[in-house]
């Protein structure tokens, strides 16, 4: 009738670390004893960060697991002071590097045979540092549930578990650019034009002493006010100690053209997502930026260190290098030099377009079709031509061409290209279309066509065609540029929708009297052939007609060999072409059948020249061997004789069927006349 105890109670825990982020069902990173925990801003509870102390509030989960028998109890619940702290239950603790972190206590009793819980507590995990740190978990830490049943082991109520931060600190970082004069921004990783409305002339006075000798007075300098931006972007305040108030603080540096131009020392605190405006003339007064002989035409560099001696403590990320390449137009410039160190620069956008239906990208590749052709066959190619890159400082002025190669072959010339201005990009491309050579060139293969910019003169013949009026063939300049180097784009051009058209030409040669398809002819006595056959009195005339007839092949591809052409003498298959050579596209030749009274394959006249009409027909490839763009191979004429009309004229061609006109309508009835009758109903059927 007693309680039998098969096997005393066994605590185990296990671990787990909580994303707070997830306010919906918690999620959660598994952790395993002896494993690697990394603390990070993504899974922190950073509500109760202390920014002033630098603390990290971590929740943290872990399982409470009853592996033996008995219910684990801790104190006795019928002795409640007997209890250690008041209450009943057990107590766990978690250390951190050896030092007790938190108790969590009073645990309630805890059923066996494999019953688990959770338990959640907030723990305290210092400031986040560089280092790796110990996180312990013991069960049952004072030995309690001894009191309410001796546990089977106390080997497995510990565990460790290895924690380090990771991406926890700040991060500085210098805002968009920097400000001439507090206003006009230069951004980093940029170039930049100055102008007068950027610097302050500092200029040297000179006079002539009563001895004759001439005295210069203070330097040519240009100075400018300078400022910049630091801000914060990382999870922790930025310091050059984590230890407040700060002792020295960090150091910005400046440099022009690799050479010091100023400090920015004594940097402190940095709250997390703070920034803040550094005026360098304030804090230093006017900066000398450059001596009066370095402004030029050519390019310097601004450079800017943040943290120069990477004196804040843990920083995030340490890539805190930032630089503006600069360019001088000023008045001091343009007298001393003409012109500006500034310039436009043209560059192309990203696609080009052939046609209506052929879209490609420079530097890729396209297949183009004869739909992207314009009325003269050439194929209408536009492409964007901008002066808004990064390296556009000024307008680009005009009088330049740009030259278009075809597998590096000069084909095109654009006409003279107006001034662009900075920031401005418009859509360009050849009056007349570039003459791709599509029907003298291999249409298998792959080409390239090449598009270069504010080309040389130099490099095309002089002779070569220019566009726009003829007038301005002589003006032709290339113009200033930043960077010339961007000025050459390519794409890789295919063919593909290309077929052969076969044609008959327009007309065809009957007794060499040229004959227009669907056209009639009168034929001559002198356009008939003939031969006397016989002896003596008794001679049979045989009469035929030479034919010659054209093959031409309009089309953008090579006709292949083997097809096959008729022609048919009122219905009557008289003349049949087979094996018909390869025709390349845009050629064109003659086929010629002289009539011969002893030869096959010749328009003989069984019945000689009569009175009626006849219809001479001709099917090239008549059996379809060749897969055509357009498929309209049947050319016909009407032929007549005048030697059997004797004097009389040749009748005239029928002439074409008058199409049915439709009835007119009825007339409308006169104004304010009575409606019209209506016919009575017809009478009822008889019973």
């Amino acid at each position: 009738g007693g309680n039998v105890s098969l096997m005393p109670p066994a605590l185990a825990p296990t671990s787990s670390a909580y994303d707070p982020r997830a306010e919906l069902g918690l999620q959660k990173i598994d952790v395993l004893a002896g494993g690697d925990l990394c603390v990070s801003p993504d899974f922190m509870q950073v509500e109760g960060v202390d920014t002033r102390e630098d603390h990290v509030y971590f929740r943290f989960a872990y399982n409470e697991i009853n592996l033996g028998v008995d219910t684990a109890v801790g104190c006795d619940y019928s002795d409640v002071a007997a209890c250690p702290w008041g209450r009943p239950g057990f107590r766990n603790t978690l250390w951190w590097d050896g030092a007790e972190l938190v108790q969590d206590n009073a645990r309630p009793p805890l059923p066996g045979m494999g019953f688990a819980r959770q338990a959640v507590v907030t723990v305290d995990l210092g400031a986040p540092d560089e280092l790796v740190h110990l996180l312990e978990i013991q069960l049952d830490s004072g030995y309690e549930v001894q009191l309410g049943g001796e546990e089977v082991s106390e080997q497995n109520n510990r565990i460790n578990i290895t924690v380090r931060f990771c991406g926890w600190g700040p991060d500085i970082d210098a805002g968009d650019g920097f400000r001439f004069h507090g206003s006009r921004l230069a951004r980093w990783f940029s170039r930049r034009c100055v102008t007068d409305e950027d610097i302050v002339h500092t200029a040297a006075t000179s006079y002539t002493n009563e001895g004759g000798a001439v005295i210069v007075d203070g330097e040519d300098n240009m100075v400018v006010h300078l400022q910049y931006t630091e801000r914060n972007l990382g999870q922790q305040f930025a310091n050059a100690s984590f230890v407040r108030p700060p002792t020295l603080g960090w150091t910005n540096l400046m440099r022009y053209d690799g050479e010091f131009l100023a400090n920015s020392t004594g940097r402190y605190y940095l709250a997390a997502g703070d920034d803040r405006v550094v005026d360098v003339s304030r804090d230093y007064g006017l900066i000398v930026f450059t001596p009066f002989p370095k402004l030029d035409l050519n390019e310097h560099l601004f450079e800017l260190w943040l943290d120069y001696n990477e004196e804040i403590a843990w920083e995030k990320n340490r890539n805190n290098y930032w630089w503006v390449k600069l360019y001088f137009c000023t008045n001091v410039i343009l007298r001393q030099y003409g012109r500006c160190g500034c310039k436009g620069d043209l560059r192309l956008g990203p696609d080009v377009y052939f046609g209506r239906q052929s879209v490609g990208q420079w530097g890729g590749s396209v297949c183009i079709n004869p739909m992207d052709t314009l009325a003269n066959g050439n194929f209408d190619v536009k492409f964007q031509v901008t002066n808004t890159d990064d390296m556009a400082l000024k307008d680009v002025e005009g009088g330049f061409r740009h030259v278009a190669y075809w597998d590096n072959v000069p084909i095109v010339v654009s006409d003279l290209r107006p001034k662009l201005e900075l920031d401005e990009f418009r859509q360009v491309g050849f009056p007349d279309g570039v003459p791709l050579p599509v029907t003298t060139t291999d249409t298998s293969r792959s080409h390239t066509l090449k598009v270069v910019l504010n080309d040389k003169p130099s490099s095309v013949p002089s002779a070569f065609p220019r566009g726009g009026p003829a007038n301005e063939s002589s003006l032709w300049t290339v113009v200033d540029e930043q960077d010339y180097s961007n000025n050459v784009y390519e794409i890789t051009v295919d063919f593909c929708g290309l077929q052969p058209d076969l044609d008959a030409s327009v007309a065809i040669y009957l007794g060499g009297m040229p004959v227009k398809w669907g056209d009639w002819a009168c034929l001559e006595t002198s356009n008939v052939a003939f031969t006397l056959i016989g002896t003596g009195e008794t001679k049979n005339r045989l009469e035929g007609i030479d034919v010659v007839y054209e093959e031409t092949n309009v089309g953008f591809a090579g006709v292949p060999a083997g097809y096959t052409n008729r022609i048919y003498w009122d219905d009557e298959l008289v003349i049949v072409d087979t094996d018909r050579p390869a025709l390349g596209p845009n050629a064109r030749r003659q086929v010629a059948h002289p009539w011969g009274f002893r030869d096959s394959n010749v328009l003989s006249l069984p019945s000689g020249t009569d009175f009626f009409q006849h219809t001479l027909r001709m099917e090239m490839d008549a059996l379809n061997a060749v897969a055509e763009s357009e498929e309209r191979n049947t050319f016909e004429v009407k032929v007549y004789f005048k030697s059997a009309f004797g004097a009389q004229p040749c009748p005239t061609a029928p002439p074409p069927p008058v199409p049915m006109q439709p009835s007119p309508p009825p007339p409308l009835p006169p104004p304010n006349s009575p409606p019209p009758t209506l016919p009575p109903p017809p009478s009822p059927p008889p019973p």
